[in-house]
């Protein structure tokens, strides 16, 4: 069946979907809806994790090819104006955050760790571009973000040793996407200096002067200076939905690195310190958790919907493993 063929029944079941994530009626009936499309492994993901919680079932194709500018569209889903500045220059601005703590004593950089190294090369492959990797050995279990020259990326020791190879894809995978477009902004620097920095880009974009300026590629800093006015009229509303929408986009980033939904969301949890403890032993349960957590619940949607498909019919994506 070629894609869209579910034709209005799993249109309609989407929108239901949109309303409520949890339905797992209304994801048996999508998934049935389009058997034999290349959007099924979406839905068939979302329903072997309500009626399972683990893989086999829960695999999905993986990204392992750069992420092209219109793939990314497909993540963010957003052409708000601040958007595309930070995507643009949330590099070269994230290089001038200041400093807020020294790098511990005992790290290993990415490429000697063995448990870390293959994780790092498949994130890498998806996401080109320079980045600092280590594991900080006293580090607990996440992922750190870090300001710097290149962004950089703390990892640790807990998580490597706590974490699936599949968790630690999803987590490192979704900070590298948040440092890459210079989320920063809003974790390192106090909201009422958040519009120094941007005006601070504005000026390099329109100015071309300083070392701002210099990170900057000649279309970058052309399409910035176009965006100028907009950047130096940004707001606190404007940089919580920035924060918002890039969050989201990282979690799909991360779920098509990760390439198991069951992996992705057990990884969530350890972003959220309120899902700690909490069961999932039963479909029930699993419901009850897509409807608490929104983040859980926006990436439930987007598997079910056909972005998806899209990307796993590019040739950026490797088949899921098998059982």
């Amino acid at each position: 069946m070629a894609r869209g063929e579910g034709g209005a029944a799993a249109e309609v079941y989407r929108q239901l979907l949109a309303q409520d994530p949890a339905r797992a009626d209304v994801v048996r009936a999508l998934a049935q809806a389009v058997e034999g499309a290349a959007e099924v492994c979406g839905p068939c993901a979302v329903r072997a994790w309500l009626e399972s919680g683990r893989a086999p079932g829960t695999r999905l194709p993986r990204l392992v090819a750069p992420l092209s500018p219109e793939a990314r569209g497909w993540l963010v889903a957003d052409d708000a104006p601040l958007t595309e500045a930070l995507q643009l220059g949330g590099r070269a601005l994230s290089a001038e955050l200041p400093p807020g703590f020294e790098r511990p004593v005992e790290v290993r950089p990415a490429d000697e760790d063995p448990r870390l190294a293959p994780v790092w090369a498949e994130v890498q492959a998806a996401l080109p571009g320079a980045f600092s990797v280590y594991v900080d050995t006293e580090g607990g279990a996440q992922v750190v973000l870090e300001p710097g020259e290149v962004p950089t990326l703390a990892v640790g020791e807990a998580l490597l040793e706590e974490a699936s190879p599949e968790e630690v894809r999803f987590l490192v995978a979704r900070a590298a996407f948040l440092a890459d477009a210079g989320f920063l902004l809003s974790e390192w620097v106090p909201a009422l200096a958040r519009g120094e920095y941007l005006a601070g880009l504005a000026d390099a974009a329109e100015h071309g002067e300083g070392p701002m300026a210099e990170r900057l590629s000649p279309e970058a800093r052309a399409r910035l200076a176009e965006l100028a006015p907009q950047l130096r009229q940004t707001t606190e509303v404007d940089l919580a939905r920035w924060r918002a929408v890039l969050l989201r986009a990282a979690d799909r980033f991360g779920l098509a690195c990760a390439g198991d939904l069951a992996a992705a969301l057990a990884a969530m949890d350890r972003l959220e310190p309120r899902a700690v403890g909490e069961l999932r032993s039963t479909e029930a349960a699993r419901v009850a958790a897509v409807r608490r957590w929104g983040p859980m619940a926006d990436l439930v949607v987007w598997l079910t919907r056909t972005r998806f498909a899209d990307l796993v019919g590019t040739e950026a994506f490797q088949p899921a493993a098998s059982a």
